[in-house]
């Protein structure tokens, strides 16, 4: 038998236990999650740290720990940023600056709440820069001598290269090693004298301008000896000293014939198609031009050497050109080849001045790597480059006597606010323009009555794909307050960065105001509803509803009336005929402008029997 429980005993154990839903929630709270995301914006000394942090309910603070070890040894803030008490993912993000270029850096995440700490996973990257070299001078396998112009990257990734000092071309993998080479010096078929310009058509095959030879040889991948066209001269179909070579996308071939100062055009069985330019300091014509680049939408480029510039044409037509002679930013020395990247950005060696420089389709100077000498990164006379993949460029070093491999910085998407539409009381739709320049793109707008902003839509950021073309998005924005000025812009992110668009304004219009007056001239059959109606500024219409519920179902007039655009109560009435006799009515008046809709309040009548 059970023995009874002391008092005394019974009260300990009753201050001993709480109750069950009494626990503090301090005791039940969990520290907090962290997630490492990918870096972005990676650049020569900077590059963009992202993670995701949730609070877990918890007030919750957040850095990033980042260095060449998982040592780690750097934090950013210094001072930990808050994220919060929520229980939902915080994006976060930290950029830090004044890295060492061609340098892998580790990073993490880590939170911390007063229940703990988290960390995420550690993750790297890699700014960009120099990276390898290879080959030196001599005539040995894998040696070079003077290589000029030639540089090209098969589908394998092998890289082939014009020996143009020892008429030959090598072939070398992706990390510089080499593989084998075809042609001597001679002007027999497959022989060369002084090779330059090199590319390779979408059937593998390459095609080389033997310069001294004043002709064009074409081989299989093997090396092996196709065929051949051109001979000195300066009609149709003859050369005198060509350099540079590149394809168009029907794999026809575009010859640089410097020593006439034009462009020659021929499709795949060497037929001379059209020709462009002449010797001269004008608008499409040449003063020993060099390289020449096709990209993917097109447009020719040729270096203009001796006039220091590059000219753009389109077809055999001019279009338009951009640089001059100096050593400044977008400024010449002798410029050489011409690449086109991924992104339709242009790679120009700048051969006296020692340095690769790039620039967008509209001539805008946007980078540059190289200058003069002999060491890592340095350039000396550089004459050719190819680009073998994203933010991989090689440089053919042709005073060094080797090929230079880089890792340059991409372009972020491209982001231009446009007007907004649509504009009403609350309510408004955002535009812009979007160019995702061939990354993996989101986009979003902010906006708010300053330019901090402090809303977003969509909440989600919205995918706009990985294209090179334009996409025109908008979003249309409700909640907003009557008669206000409001702040805009679009954001854009992808791996290659964050661009915002251009601070745009709208101001929200004024609802017209709509008051239901009482009826008058109460009928057995009809009566005169009255209203006043205010535009607010805004051209303004308005009819009444009415009807036995305050469902309505009829509206008098059937279309409705305007009361102008001014900012003034205006008196309006209509008389609904047809009436039931000894009814009772619910009516309202309705007022509709740009900004909106507004309803005056129920009303009723009742007609006499």
């Amino acid at each position: 038998m059970s023995q009874p429980v002391p008092a005394r005993l019974a009260l300990l154990v009753a201050f001993a236990l709480p109750a069950i839903g009494s626990i503090p929630a301090t005791a039940m709270a969990t520290p907090p999650t962290a997630v490492t995301e990918a870096a972005t914006a990676v650049r020569y000394e900077e590059a963009t740290l992202k993670g995701k942090v949730d609070p877990e309910g918890l007030a919750t603070t957040y850095w990033f720990e980042y260095g060449k070890t998982e040592s780690y040894g750097t934090k950013i803030p210094v001072s930990p940023a808050s994220v919060g008490s929520g229980t939902s993912d915080v994006e976060v993000k930290q950029t830090p600056t004044g890295l060492s270029q061609s340098t892998t850096y580790h990073f993490r995440i880590v939170a911390e709440n007063e229940s703990g700490t988290a960390e995420g996973e550690d993750k790297t990257f890699t700014t960009t820069g120099f990276n390898f070299s290879f080959s030196e001078e001599g005539s040995g396998n894998g040696q070079l001598k003077q290589p000029n112009l030639g540089i090209a990257v098969d589908s394998e990734g092998n890289i082939w290269v014009g020996d143009t000092g020892n008429n030959r071309v090598q072939k070398f993998n992706s990390k510089g090693e080499y593989l084998s080479q075809f042609g001597k010096e001679g002007t027999g078929n497959g022989e060369f004298k002084t090779p330059k310009g090199l590319a390779i058509d979408s059937s593998g095959n390459i095609w080389v301008v033997d310069s001294g030879n004043n002709r064009v040889q074409k081989f299989t991948a093997k090396g092996e000896y196709l065929g051949k066209f051109g001979e000195k001269g300066s009609g149709e179909g003859q050369f005198e000293s060509p350099s540079g070579i590149a394809f168009d996308q029907a794999d026809r071939p575009f010859v640089v014939d410097t020593g006439n100062d034009r462009v020659q055009k021929f499709n795949g069985s060497f037929k001379f198609l059209e020709q462009f330019g002449k010797e001269g300091t004008g608008d499409g014509e040449f003063n020993a031009p060099t390289g020449i680049a096709v990209d993917a939408s097109g447009r020719i480029w040729v270096t203009d050497t001796g006039n220091n510039r590059v000219q753009r044409f389109v077809g055999p037509n001019y279009h338009s050109q951009f640089g001059k002679e100096g050593t400044g930013d977008g400024e010449f020395k002798s410029p050489t080849g011409i690449v086109s990247d991924f992104q339709e950005k242009l790679w120009v060696l700048d051969s006296g001045n020692h340095r690769a420089q790039k620039f967008d389709i509209e001539g805008k100077y946007l980078d540059q790597v190289g200058k003069e000498g002999t060491g890592p990164g340095q350039l000396l006379e550089p004459s050719g480059a190819v680009v073998p993949a994203t933010q991989k460029l090689l440089i053919l070093d042709t005073g060094n006597d080797r090929v230079a491999g880089w890792t340059v910085k991409v372009e972020p998407p491209r982001a231009t606010t446009n007007p907004a539409s649509n504009i009403k009381a609350t309510s408004a739709t955002l535009h812009a323009n979007l160019n995702p320049q061939a990354f993996a793109t989101t986009y979003y707008f902010e906006y708010g009555t300053t330019e901090a902003y402090g809303a977003k839509m969509p909440f989600t950021p919205v995918a706009i794909g990985s294209g090179f073309s334009n996409v025109l998005v908008e979003q249309s924005i409700t909640g907003l307050s009557e008669n206000t000025k409001y702040h805009f812009r679009v954001v854009a992110e992808s791996e290659a960065g964050t661009s915002k668009g251009v601070n745009r304004t709208f101001k929200t219009l004024k609802l017209p105001k709509a008051t239901t007056e009482a009826a008058t001239a109460i009928g057995s059959t009809q009566a005169t509803l009255n209203a006043t109606v205010n535009p607010e500024g805004s051209e303004t219409t308005y009819y009444f509803e009415y009807g036995t519920t305050e469902s309505y179902g009829t509206k008098i007039p059937v279309s409705p009336a305007s009361v102008g655009s001014g900012t003034s109560n205006v008196p309006v009435s209509q008389v609904p005929t047809g009436l039931g006799k000894g009814t009772e009515y619910h009516f309202r008046v309705v007022a509709e402008s740009a900004a909106g809709i507004a309803k005056g309040a129920d009303k009723t009548f009742t007609t006499e029997l």
